[in-house]
């Protein structure tokens, strides 16, 4: 949601045309991130006990939509002479908005069906369809074990994996082109060895941590088959619980 743009774009637009440092740049977008170690599961916490007439979902939703309208039009669009100070400002705002937006609405997913193929084709017209459908799985398992439905916290955790893993590339990225000396200024031109620094950090290594996580991910172990059998045994739970209050 917001957090590719903010990480894609600001980033290269307030290091050209604000004149904000590679390496301060780096830094303030990894220390927005450490926030979300707080901010993160706080607002899962929170979403799995809110009540309302209209769920636990939908009123973080509507209510974090104009905090995210005033953060993205800050963050895009500042005043003359903003520099180090706005851009951490602003992106610290928008990324408390973006934590309530997406707990909220990632666990509001999880919890529309419990069929395997249901839950992957809500998920469908999210870029990250194949991720979010694996951590679905992962929540039944969660459940399975701990005998509480806890979405949004579950949410939380991968809120701030996905966030914090995208910080730490940008921060390894910038730090590595301040390093080799590139100069970002608008106009500029570099010579080899900066402009062998940037096809390095935006070609070459990334391509090597996609490899790893294929890897990872080929040996996943929740099958569609697994997944059956961890709902049959939730739903004859819930069935039980069911029996006993009635």
């Amino acid at each position: 949601m917001a957090l590719f743009p903010v990480l894609v774009f600001v980033p290269m637009f307030y290091t050209s045309d604000m004149g904000v440092p590679l390496a301060v740049t780096a830094n303030i977008i990894l220390v927005v991130r450490i926030f979300d170690v707080f901010t993160d599961p706080l607002i899962g916490y929170v979403s799995d006990r809110t009540v309302t007439r209209w769920g636990r979902r939908k009123p973080w939703i509507v209510a974090v939509t104009p905090i995210m309208m005033l953060g993205f039009y800050m963050l895009f669009l500042p005043f003359d002479g903003a520099g180090a100070a706005h851009m951490f400002g602003w992106m610290l705002f928008l990324s408390l908005g973006t934590t309530m937006m997406m707990i909220p609405c990632y666990a509001w997913g999880a919890e529309l069906s419990p069929d395997y193929n249901e839950r992957s084709r809500i998920t469908g017209w999210r870029s990250m369809t194949g991720v979010v459908g694996s951590l679905i799985a992962q929540l039944d398992l969660d459940t399975l074990k701990s005998g509480e439905n806890r979405a949004a916290l579950f949410f939380s955790t991968w809120s701030f994996s996905a966030k914090m893993s995208g910080s730490i590339g940008g921060w390894i990225a910038l730090t590595g082109l301040a390093l080799a000396g590139f100069n970002s200024a608008p106009g500029a031109l570099n010579a080899a060895e900066p402009m062998f620094g940037l096809r390095f950090m935006f070609a070459l290594l990334p391509s090597a941590f996609y490899l790893l996580a294929g890897a990872i991910i080929w040996s996943y172990p929740i099958t569609e088959k697994r997944h059956e059998e961890m709902r049959a045994e939730l739903e004859e739970r819930t069935a039980f619980r069911h029996a006993e209050t009635s």
